[in-house]
């Protein structure tokens, strides 16, 4: 069902509806769920495919469009963390621009401040994820592995590069196409990190279980761009091997998984809060498990490189710039390839901290969309009108910001007071909790819509590697 008006359309589909530019059309849902909605589409006057993301109810609107058909009440907006979340994987995904991370291709602009609701991502169009590929039980060669995985390390170097960290890596969010093209996305839960300054920053809001890194789950405060390159380590143990390496279920356990493949660190290698180090001690000792043994049938340079990855202590963990390096990558590698990205400023988010209501990232969400469709004039979060053109982002010399996260500081001087096994377990599982609610997910197509005809198209190009 189309509506058009002026240069705009307003298209249903699957009860969804989309308020687009007329130059979009949608073909097809492809996944859907409370939060949003991702649809296959194409740019008519460019004729390239491209997947459109309407991220609904964000901000509080007087969009008709945004009453409940039944109540005619409007729809409940979400939360403030939610509102937060799509603002940084804006602000992100405009600043980092690279061929391994999902590209930004169009943000739909309001049609006023006061109707502005939902937000409106235009992005390549990615065929599946690699969860898809992990659960299709295709099988893959040493070289698809080696391929999906240094475009992996590429596109997280890149992002560590501008000081983001991702904080969430996993297969799910992990893009493919059938030419083996690999990018990542979801970047709402991406964080700053200022090495010079600043090394401690909240732990509460980050990473799913299974691909957590043992700082985390120690309840360490201090985190580094290594925390992702656990996650990698994790991804690739899953591409060797076909199933997840550390299926933990609950985080307690989770240290337990790893504990028993890893084996139990020395005193040294244990870096978390006291009550942290305090449950590490409790779990029976254990030895380390032969790599060897554990991923038969693969090369000596992928288990060194899979070791590095994994290393319990953060601090002597290989870096991404430094996996790039590694041998296991040497018929691939090119230095050429290695790119750098100024540093990302999350100094918005100071910004707004002293905003009593949402109206302050509602304006600063406003004001870079705007921005990035090329408007000189846009509403300030301070009321006024901002002359020139003002840039979703800034750059900075690395380490010259600090996360609006660090100023949590002063209120856990008591995390490192002694507590009971019990106490950590508590902690840990109210974190995992409230990481779920604030980082909502859209559903993925079903399998015999989706899954199945990219996995013939993917076959076919496997074969040519």
């Amino acid at each position: 069902m189309r509506y058009e008006s002026n240069d705009m359309h307003t298209l249903v589909l699957e009860g969804e509806i989309f308020r687009l530019p007329k130059k979009y059309t949608i073909e097809r849902v492809m996944g859907k769920g409370s939060y949003g909605v991702v649809c296959a589409g194409k740019n008519i006057e460019t004729n390239e495919p491209v997947a459109i993301k309407k991220n609904k109810g964000i901000f509080p609107c007087s969009n008709p469009n945004e009453f409940d058909t039944a109540t005619k009440q409007p729809t409940h907006y979400r939360s403030v963390l939610s509102q937060k979340r799509i603002l940084r994987e804006l602000k992100i995904l405009i600043h980092l621009r690279h061929e391994n991370i999902i590209s930004l291709l169009d943000v739909i602009e309001p049609e006023s401040y006061d109707q502005f609701g939902d937000v409106y991502f235009i992005t390549d169009l990615m065929e599946a994820d690699l969860r898809d590929i992990l659960d299709s039980h295709q099988e893959l060669s040493d070289q698809h592995i080696q391929y999906f995985m240094y475009q992996l390390v590429k596109g997280v170097q890149h992002m560590h590069s501008a000081s983001v960290l991702h904080r969430d890596l996993k297969p799910e969010n992990i893009l493919v196409k059938a030419d083996c093209s690999l990018k990542l996305c979801d970047l709402g839960l991406a964080r700053g990190m200022d090495f010079e300054n600043d090394p401690k920053m909240s732990t509460n809001y980050v990473q799913t279980r299974w691909y957590r890194a043992p700082e985390l789950l120690l309840d360490n405060e201090c985190v580094s761009n290594e925390t992702d390159v656990w996650s990698v380590g994790c991804i690739f143990a899953e591409l060797l091997n076909r199933k997840i390496m550390f299926r933990g279920v609950n985080p307690s356990d989770q240290l337990r998984q790893i504990i028993k493949k890893l084996g139990t660190p020395s005193e040294s290698d244990i870096k978390g809060s006291q009550q942290g180090k305090a449950f590490l001690r409790q779990l029976p000792k254990c030895p380390a498990q032969d790599f060897r043994l554990l991923f038969p049938n693969v090369s000596s340079e992928a288990i060194d490189l899979l070791q590095k990855l994994l290393t319990f202590n953060f601090e002597k963990r290989i870096s991404a710039r430094e996996a790039l390096c590694h041998p296991y990558f040497a018929s691939i590698h090119d230095d050429s390839l290695i790119t750098s990205a100024p540093t990302f400023d999350f100094g918005y988010e100071s910004d707004m901290a002293g905003v009593s209501d949402n109206s302050g990232i509602k304006r600063e969400a406003y004001n870079t969309i705007m921005s990035f469709n090329g408007h000189s004039n846009v509403q300030a979060i301070n009321g006024d009108v901002k002359p020139g053109h003002p840039t979703a982002v800034k750059s900075n010399p690395p380490g010259a910001f600090k996360t609006q996260e660090t100023t949590q500081k002063a209120k856990s001087k008591t995390k490192d007071r002694p507590l009971s096994q019990s106490g950590l377990e508590k902690r840990l599982s109210y974190n995992e909790s409230r990481a779920k609610t604030a980082a909502p997910s859209v559903k993925k197509q079903s399998e015999d819509t989706k899954s199945v005809g990219f996995l013939k198209r993917v076959r076919s190009v496997l074969k040519k590697l």
